[in-house]
């Protein structure tokens, strides 16, 4: 997800939780990354911002979950530490699993592309650390050290939920369930 609205502004966003990580990854995103202090889990984002949620919030979700009705939960690793300019992070694979959820909602929601259309190729991602450019490096090896005896990191997608910031504290809107198989 992109670095935390530091003022007031409405923002939601579409991620799938990875509660099986957050026991390794929680220190670390308390310290490195903001936005796990204001409520943000650990998770992967399919759609930031999202924004149609703050104009039609029960149409969005009635859309939403019937396009996810025929998806079914799906197991990946999270086993790769990667860096973007100023994020370390862990990627998700089989990542073209991440990536049909991302393209079926950003079909959907076209007005809204993932992160406003900025990056030509979405990469599935678990932020660590959102940094300085400067402390990239510095602080992938310290996320080695500290949980890179713990790769992969084993998951499974069961869940996609609509989080938002309309209390100054991201919290969980609505949960649509994938499908078990």
């Amino acid at each position: 997800m992109a670095k935390v609205n530091k003022i007031n502004q409405f923002e939601s966003a579409l991620i799938v939780p990875v509660p099986e990580a957050e026991q390794f990854v929680s220190d670390l995103r308390i310290q490195y990354d903001p936005s796990a202090a204001v409520g943000v889990p650990a998770h992967i984002t399919i759609n930031y911002p999202f924004t149609p949620y703050g104009f039609r919030p029960e149409q969005v979700n009635d859309e939403i979950q019937k396009s996810l009705s025929g998806v079914s939960q799906f197991t990946y690793n999270l086993g790769e530490i990667r860096t973007f300019p100023e994020a370390v992070f862990l990627f998700p694979q089989p990542e073209e699993l991440f990536i049909s959820l991302i393209n079926a909602v950003f079909s959907l929601f076209p007005e809204s592309p993932p992160y406003k259309g900025e990056f030509p190729q979405i990469i599935p991602h678990l932020t660590i650390a959102q940094i300085t450019a400067e402390k990239v490096e510095q602080v992938k090896i310290d996320v080695f050290k500290r949980i890179g005896s713990h790769l992969p990191i084993r998951a499974i997608a069961r869940e996609v939920w609509i989080i938002d910031n309309s209390e100054n504290t991201w919290k969980r809107r609505k949960v649509f369930t994938l499908n078990s198989t």
